[in-house]
């Protein structure tokens, strides 16, 4: 088998409230700076989930109606 320690790209779209931006996440940990929220997995369309830690769950929750229809039917299930 291959070494644990391989990593695959991930493509991503970051969601911010007014805009979206298109990242290759290709470490283990990444920093996304962000001044207002962030939601990853644009639309739902990714094969993985995402884990927020409880401030950004938070700040998706204050800023739901800035989000995507479909990240809002998508994050219910």
């Amino acid at each position: 088998g291959k070494a644990d320690d391989e990593l695959w790209p991930i493509p991503l779209i970051v969601s911010r409230k007014k805009s979206n931006e298109a990242i290759l996440f290709e470490k283990r940990e990444m920093d996304i700076p962000s001044h207002d929220f962030i939601k990853l997995d644009f639309r739902s369309n990714g094969f993985y989930r995402v884990q927020y830690d409880d401030a950004l769950t938070e700040n998706i929750m204050r800023n739901v109606s800035a989000l995507d229809i479909l990240d809002r039917v998508g994050d219910s299930e």
